[in-house]
């Protein structure tokens, strides 16, 4: 996107209203139109899962990993498209990855509350292996959002 002579200009793109990156990476990158977010997950500044993500301790059984952590994801999204110059609506492709596939329908469900018409194009993944950079995180995303 970006050779010698592009028009097109890089912008790093952070706001306060989502985590901070815990490692050296933006939250986002707007290139032209588009704004590229770095993985998403339902963590806190420090990498851990964060407490409005995870069942309260014992019931883990009776709560919604999938939704809980993919609603805070999209929460996450929200914050980070509005500083880029845009919002959830705007979302073109989230690619969701899963430790397990029992997450999966409270991820499409909460998908589907946030995205009720003209959703994203979305792919699902399963892979292999926990955790997913930490213990509790099932849910990671990969994103990209049209940002005129």
């Amino acid at each position: 996107l970006l050779t010698n002579d592009s028009s097109l200009t890089r912008q790093v793109i952070e706001t306060s209203d989502a985590p901070e990156p815990f490692g050296w990476e933006p939250q986002a990158v707007k290139v032209g139109d588009l704004l590229h977010f770095s993985t998403q997950r339902a963590v806190d500044s420090n990498g851990v899962l964060s407490k409005t993500a995870r069942a309260p301790e014992g019931f883990d059984r009776y709560v919604d990993a999938g939704w809980l952590q993919m609603h805070e994801i999209l929460g996450n999204i929200s914050a980070i498209a509005e500083a880029g110059g845009t919002s959830l609506e705007n979302v073109c492709r989230i690619k969701v990855f899963m430790d397990d596939w029992a997450v999966m329908p409270g991820v499409c469900r909460a998908l589907a509350d946030a995205f009720p018409k003209d959703p994203p194009a979305v792919s699902l993944h399963r892979v292999n292996g926990r955790p997913m950079l930490a213990p509790g995180v099932h849910v990671a995303c990969d994103v990209i959002a049209y940002a005129p």
